[in-house]
């Protein structure tokens, strides 16, 4: 029967907490206002960070292919 009263003062604090803000937070100071360079960045910054990967794999897939070109010309000799 403890548990009770700790959720009962967690949901206290929680609502009075939401009550007391006057203004929802920004999340990101580049995608919430900021200059048209810091915007850009971050566009720039997200597309190559999506694209890395793609990059890392296909880097690898090319290895790979190289790899086994040179092991089945060592084979055939």
């Amino acid at each position: 029967m403890i548990r009770a009263p700790r959720r009962l003062f967690a949901l206290g604090v929680v609502s009075i907490m939401t009550a007391i803000s006057s203004s929802p937070a920004d999340a990101c100071a580049v995608c919430f206002g900021g200059e048209n360079d810091n915007r850009w960045a971050f566009i720039a910054t997200t597309a190559f960070l999506t694209f890395l990967p793609l990059m890392v794999i296909a880097g690898g897939i090319v290895w790979f292919r190289k790899r086994l070109a040179e092991h089945s010309e060592s084979t055939e000799r």
